[in-house]
């Protein structure tokens, strides 16, 4: 599967539970690099990421938003 493939299914799964995807983030310690991620409810964030993590390998860091969570993974690039 291509990186924008990924990407796209990413968004998918998490606008189907009620999450928004966010393209471009750049995490702590990202040095501007960009990254596919997505924020809402942080038990819905981490169940999705957690999906996510099983089904692809790929590490997920999140940070907090104060209402809302981001669950982003800095090894998906998202160089747009």
């Amino acid at each position: 599967m291509s990186n924008k493939q990924l990407i796209s299914k990413i968004c998918r799964v998490a606008r189907k539970r009620g999450l928004k995807p966010y393209r471009g983030y750049s995490g702590r310690s990202m040095f501007g690099k960009q990254c596919i991620g997505f924020y809402g409810e942080m038990g819905t964030c981490f169940a999705v990421a957690e999906l996510i993590k099983r089904k692809t390998g790929h590490q997920y860091h999140y940070d907090n938003l104060g209402l809302d969570t981001i669950c982003y993974f800095p090894r998906i690039d998202d160089e747009r």
